[in-house]
């Protein structure tokens, strides 16, 4: 149920996070899917973790968005951890922990036009500002919150967008520490659009995220152990199948 993957993208890219959750693939029988697509589908995250520790927040912002847009619907959401470490002549202390869980907040199959064509040849995951315009990341001071993909399927442009809400858990100089509530995974984060019309919604809860786990997994003790040993993040309702450790972040 979990472990790491490469995912082939739609910009041509391949990428492995750092932890993944893979959709359930039912039998050929009883389902839309032929076995070749059954298959595709299984190789394939639902919901990808991605970590990043002493990078650029704007580079682990956009590898997230990456993963959900240029998917072309294989994976509804992804979860970055940026953790902001000091150096290891200071011990690694840990300064701040900021969770964005990246979801499909919207999808376009729209005729193309020789600009929708042009646009869609290059391949680019493009940041759209709060005034829903594109801008430059590279010039970006802050990490972006949305993105686009465009891909042409041969008969339509088929526009992707992703969307987060930055949340910060820990910050060292303001002795900020947020332990109480959680991130909600809901069942339209976990099963693949192939199966559902996209921008299929069911605010069925999934699982959810304490932020205590999230503190405790961004800590300089845990990072001393492998990722392997470290506790699941994804946590089931009482009663559901896996409940214990429904998704282990593997090195």
């Amino acid at each position: 149920m979990g472990g790491t993957a490469d995912v082939k993208l739609k910009d041509g890219t391949h990428k492995s996070p750092d932890a993944s959750y893979y959709d359930l693939t039912p039998a050929p029988e009883g389902s839309r899917e032929t076995e070749e697509q059954a298959a595709s589908i299984e190789s394939n995250p639902t919901m990808a973790f991605e970590i990043g520790v002493s990078e650029s927040a704007k580079k682990l912002a956009k590898d997230c968005a990456r993963y959900v847009v240029a998917s072309g619907g294989m994976i509804n959401a992804a979860l970055g951890a940026w953790i902001d470490c000091g150096s290891e002549a200071e011990g690694r202390v840990l300064k701040k922990v900021v969770v964005a869980l990246w979801r499909l907040s919207g999808f376009e199959s729209t005729d193309p036009t020789p600009d929708t064509l042009m646009e869609a040849s290059r391949c680019e995951v493009k940041r759209i500002g709060r005034n829903g315009k594109q801008e430059d990341d590279r010039r970006a001071k802050s990490p972006g919150e949305r993105f686009s993909f465009s891909s042409y399927d041969g008969k339509k442009i088929l526009t992707w967008t992703a969307s987060c809400t930055p949340e910060l858990i820990y910050c060292k100089e303001t002795g900020f520490k947020k332990t109480e509530g959680h991130i909600s995974i809901y069942n339209y984060d976990m099963f693949q659009v192939t199966r559902q019309a996209p921008g299929w919604v069911s605010t069925a809860q999934f699982g959810e995220i304490q932020y205590a786990d999230i503190y405790a997994w961004g800590s300089v003790r845990d990072q001393k152990a492998p990722l392997s040993k470290r506790k699941s993040l994804v946590q089931r309702p009482s009663g559901s199948p896996s409940h214990e450790a429904m998704i282990q972040a593997t090195s």
